[in-house]
């Protein structure tokens, strides 16, 4: 599938009424262009080509619709070592949410989407702010943020 966005809208006292006709008189050249791009696709092994600005389009898509994933690609870390409590991780990626103006996951979908992310990702206990042994995740950790210096130091 390829994307196109139509972002120009014509005024409308720049609207040529004769344009159909205009095109109807071009016909030929427009064939020849659409056989010429058409033996372009057919070397290039049918490789559709997508404008940059449909392909940032459907990235900033996916972000609104994958908001838990959005988050969890920019401000987590997965490693072996990683910890964090649920709390703390549900409250940042609130924020998160709120900062980019994306509607939240509910907290058990968010943490459902958080254990399919990776299979490294586990349920266990995780130190909070406090120190106090949460429920938490291990395999997975917050990039920066004061929680994340809370489970460093209590990982030593």
């Amino acid at each position: 599938m390829v994307y196109i966005i139509f972002n120009r809208t014509i005024p409308e006292d720049e609207i040529d009424l004769d344009l159909e006709e205009k095109l109807l008189g071009e016909k030929d050249v427009i064939f020849s262009l659409a056989l010429d791009g058409l033996r372009r696709l057919i070397e290039d092994k049918y490789d559709f080509k997508m404008a940059p600005i449909a392909e940032e389009h459907i990235k900033h898509r996916r972000y609104l619709i994958h908001s838990a994933e959005s988050f969890l690609d920019e401000k987590c870390k997965i490693s072996d070592e990683g910890k964090v409590s649920k709390v703390a991780l549900y409250a940042a990626y609130m924020a998160f949410c709120k900062a980019n103006a994306l509607k939240p996951e509910g907290r058990n979908t968010f943490y459902d989407k958080v254990r399919n992310y990776n299979a490294s990702i586990t349920d266990g206990r995780a130190s909070d702010a406090a120190g106090n042994s949460v429920q938490g995740f291990h395999g997975i950790s917050l990039i920066g943020g004061k929680h994340q210096a809370a489970d460093d130091e209590s990982d030593e």
